[in-house]
């Protein structure tokens, strides 16, 4: 290959004459060679060996966490595990090439897939996670250029070239040069035939999101179809370029806050969550203004030593504060420093407090509500669930498993607008039955991997499912509905708890033990769901339900629920089974993004007049709830996701019965 590069003028114009080709039916072999490709040299030329004791191949590492990884006879094989009945449309698999950060590249593949349903190619340009410039192709014959991003791909350009036979190598070639705009070309063959003279695939980037920066080659890989595995055996990637070969920095995919907790007089402890691209050494930075005044060392853990946790002690109340997450590679020692963020403690008594909620957000971006929540900056923000549905009938992870949910969580938590909510206030993330991986679970089917998959995410305090945290005025107990609760199928009784009789007894001694102004009860389900078969407080645990509601009522402090699952938004009150006249007010709002959803009636199981009929929408709206302290008063909004309007008129309550 020689020749001088093609000019952007050469690029366009070859692309307009592919288009016109392809017009006017043309096929494959009529149409017009390109110009000379670069010569530029081989920079990079790896034939993957056999994985290492951390399960990848030296100079590689797996995009999705437990995948297995097996010596081959020509390269290695990557094994994915049965897909999904229902996978979500953008599930790709990841094998990155690590230390081999560049801009301009000339990128091939060799390669093969077991399966007819499966797509493979080349990626560059790559944060390593989950934004690149991809070229795949499959046995559709369709070759396509797209840009990866978290929860979808932006697709460029596409032509047919050959069809892709299961278990026949074939090679992949993704050239990409520029800035602005970014301009790609691609082309597709079998293995061990003449390499084609023409460019079967042009386009350009100029768009605000591209990928402009030096960045991760790598392997793609996409399905195989619903109830089928497969695997790709990896041949080779070849990297040419004229540029400088850089080290592969470990990239800050995600970096939250959770409730911080008194640490000694005036000051707290704040736990946090560090997500990387790659194994790493995280170190956290704080102080005011981002001046960092102590520096903490978080230790690597959990899946690919890619989830890091860390805790940041002696945080005194009353100044602003920031924090700052740095990655650093152990091998080349190259960083990668995460956004500044704020540093939230709870405030003294007296000052005014809010916080956000919100659950049932489906996958598809874009998720605004987390944007708009972040504007209005809330103390903290508690999701009550269903984040992304990993297990799904309509958008499930790839596979069940926690490699595929973890990546799915991840994904979501790395989206533009929730980076936007991690910079202004703490994050609670709670997990609900499709968190768990089967729909209405408890604790003698809830999978096990699942709850630690989670673990894997959040800067939550306990492994239990269930905690407590103060935030000025407000006592948050968050409960969890499945992991510990009885079979709801078995009759009802004083004996059946959907809490579980441990969660029962923590609930009732800690608000019975605290002297906040409002106590709030954050649970996943509402007291009522939306339909009498779904097993809730309402129908099948009503024994329970009463038991909660006398309590509650007992206190000589206000309760509310806050609530989510049973999509819609909307308030219901219960009164006092004793007779006082007090009233706990469950406050639900389920669905941050309902995507196809929106606008379909709510039809509510409502015998007995619970619901308030002006503070329930009749139908489906992208809605997060809003609740502040202040003056002696709590109020509770229904927002709008994307414009952050009311929904129906607040309610006002005294902080005191």
């Amino acid at each position: 290959m020689t020749g001088p590069p093609l000019t952007r003028r050469q690029v366009l114009a070859l692309g307009a004459a592919s288009a016109v080709s392809a017009a006017a039916g043309a096929v494959l072999g009529t149409r017009r060679p390109s110009e000379p490709v670069p010569g530029w040299p081989t920079v990079v030329r790896d034939r993957p060996r056999a994985p290492g004791p951390d399960g990848d191949p030296p100079g590689w590492y797996r995009g999705i966490p437990g995948r297995a990884i097996v010596p081959s006879p020509d390269g290695v094989r990557y094994l994915l595990p049965t897909r999904s009945s229902a996978p979500h449309v953008h599930t790709p698999e990841y094998l990155w090439r690590l230390d081999a950060e560049l801009a301009d590249v000339d990128g091939e593949g060799a390669m093969a897939v077991s399966r007819g349903s499966m797509r493979a190619g080349v990626l560059v340009r790559g944060d390593g996670f989950a934004r690149a410039y991809a070229a795949t192709t499959g046995s559709d014959g369709l070759l396509r250029i797209a840009r990866h991003e978290p929860l979808r791909a932006e697709v460029l350009a596409e032509d047919p070239t050959h069809a892709v036979v299961p278990g026949r190598p074939f090679r992949v070639r993704l050239v990409v040069e520029g800035t602005d705009p970014v301009v790609l070309r691609a082309r597709s063959w079998p293995a061990g035939e003449e390499e084609p003279g023409a460019w079967h695939v042009l386009a350009e980037d100029g768009s605000s999101g591209r990928l402009a920066a030096a960045g991760t080659p790598g392997i793609v890989i996409e399905g195989p179809g619903p109830g089928e595995d497969g695997d790709v055996v990896l041949s080779e990637l070849v990297l040419r370029s004229t540029g400088p070969v850089g080290a592969t920095a470990p990239r800050i995919v995600y970096a939250l806050a959770g409730p911080p907790t008194p640490d000694g007089p005036g000051t707290y402890r704040v736990p946090l969550r560090v997500r990387t691209t790659r194994p790493a050494e995280v170190r956290v930075t704080y102080g005011p203004g981002g001046d960092p005044v102590a520096t903490t060392f978080g230790r690597a853990g959990g899946m690919a030593a890619t989830a890091h946790v860390a805790e940041i002690a002696d945080v005194p109340a009353g100044s602003p504060l920031s924090w700052q997450a740095v990655a650093r590679s152990a091998g080349t020692g190259e960083e990668a420093v995460g956004p500044e963020q704020d540093l939230r403690v709870p405030p003294g008594p007296g000052e005014p407090v809010s916080f956000c909620f919100g659950s049932c957000t489906f996958p598809q971006p874009p998720h605004r509500s987390f944007a708009t929540a972040a504007s209005l900056r809330p103390d903290f923000f508690v999701h009550l669930g269903d984040l992304g549905y990993p297990h799904s009938s309509r958008w499930a992870a790839g596979s069940q498993d926690a490699g595929a949910y973890v990546d799915r969580w991840s994904r979501l938590l790395a989206e533009p607008s929730f980076r936007e909510l991690h910079r202004v206030a703490s994050v609670v993330l709670v997990q609900d039955d499709h968190d768990y991986g089967l729909n209405n679970c408890w604790v003698d089917n809830c999978p096990a991997w699942s709850a630690r998959a989670f673990g894997e995410i959040h800067a939550n305090p306990g492994p239990d499912g269930y905690f407590g945290f103060r935030w000025g005025d407000v006592e948050v107990f968050v409960v969890d509905v499945r992991r510990h609760s009885d079979d709801p199928a078995a009759p009802d009784g004083p004996g059946k708890s959907r809490l579980g009789e441990a969660q029962k007894r923590w609930l009732l001694a800690g608000m019975e033990a605290s002297d906040a102004r409002l106590l709030v009860v954050a649970s996943p389900s509402p007291i009522r769901t939306r339909v009498p078969e779904d097993p809730s407080w309402e129908t099948v645990f009503a024994h329970e339900r009463e038991e909660l509601i006398r309590a509650f009522a007992s206190l000589p402090r206000r309760v509310v629920v806050v609530s989510g699952d049973a999509h819609g938004t909307r308030v219901m009150r219960y009164e006092d089974p004793g007779g006082s006249g007090r009233i706990v007010y469950d406050h639900l709002c389920a669905g941050t993004e309902q995507s196809v959803d929106v606008g379909k009636r709510v039809d509510i199981f409502d015998p007995d007049g619970v619901t308030d009929p002006e503070r329930n929408p009749p139908r489906r709206q992208n809605a997060f709830g809003h609740v502040r302290v202040a003056d002696g008063r709590v109020t509770m909004r229904s927002l709008s996701s994307e414009t952050g309007r009311d929904l129906f008129p607040p309610l006002v309550l005294p902080l005191l019965w």
